[in-house]
């Protein structure tokens, strides 16, 4: 079995984040997202199964998916070292510079959002 290229871990930003256990070159795909789960009036978030809304993401045409793990813990970045490119219509996290092993994983939430959703940064970065 190959060695995980990310690895979820504290971060400084907020909560649990995503880092990489190895290095990335700009361009690469880090991962693809499991975006398999649709939350609908059918099939709501299930919070005692540690489903929250902070683990969705918003996509085109009013869909709304929980993401798998580890995807649901990429944490917002205004300068971020990632980016989510949908290739065949699916989700992936590929790098936007080149990152290094231990750095943590980001993504500027509002290049792709559709929700009405607002966040609070924390990201610390100067943008």
């Amino acid at each position: 079995m190959a060695a995980p290229a990310v690895v979820v871990g504290p971060s400084p930003i907020e909560g649990l984040g995503i880092f990489a256990a190895r290095d990335f070159r700009a361009g690469e795909i880090i991962l693809r997202r499991d975006e398999s789960r649709e939350v609908t009036p059918d099939r709501p978030l299930r919070s005692e199964l540690g489903e929250h809304r902070r683990h969705c993401d918003d996509l085109a045409g009013g869909r709304v998916v929980l993401l798998g793990y580890p995807e649901r813990h990429l944490n917002h970045s205004c300068d971020p070292n990632a980016y989510v490119r949908f290739i065949e219509g699916v989700g992936h996290i590929c790098a936007r510079r080149d990152i290094a092993a231990g750095e943590e994983i980001t993504n500027d939430y509002c290049i792709n959002g559709f929700g009405e959703g607002v966040w609070q940064c924390a990201c610390g970065s100067d943008r």
